[in-house]
C-alpha cells in the first residue's frame, strides 16, 4: 500500500528530550514533502491519540509511547531521541 499522509504527535514524538526537532527529522520531513506526501503535525494527550490510532490506515507508534497506546499501533518505531519519525517516513512514505 502506498501512503500519502503521515501524522506525528509533537510531544515525545517529533520533539526530542531537548524539546527540539532534530536536523535529521527535519530533513526527512522535507524529503517527504518533496515527494508530494502530506505531513501533519499534531499534539494531544493519550485518549485523543488513541482514537486517532484506531481509525488510522497505518498506526505508527513511537517506542516511548505508553503501553495502552502501543497496543493499537500497527508499527512501533524508535523513540523520539533515536529518529523514529525518520524511520517511519523513510519506510512508509519514501519507499520506491
Amino acid at each position: 500500500m502506498e501512503y500519502k499522509l503521515i501524522a506525528f504527535d509533537m510531544d515525545g514524538t517529533l520533539l526530542n528530550s531537548n524539546k527540539q526537532i532534530s536536523k535529521k527529522t527535519q530533513e526527512a520531513i522535507a524529503r517527504a514533502v518533496a515527494y508530494n506526501k502530506i505531513v501533519i503535525l499534531n499534539t494531544g494527550r493519550n485518549s485523543a491519540e488513541l482514537e486517532a490510532l484506531k481509525v488510522a490506515g497505518l498506526a505508527v507508534v513511537m517506542d516511548n509511547a505508553i503501553d495502552e497506546i502501543k497496543q493499537y499501533g500497527d508499527v512501533i518505531v524508535s523513540d523520539c531521541d533515536h529518529d523514529g519519525c525518520v524511520e517511519a517516513i523513510e519506510k512508509y512514505l519514501l519507499k520506491e
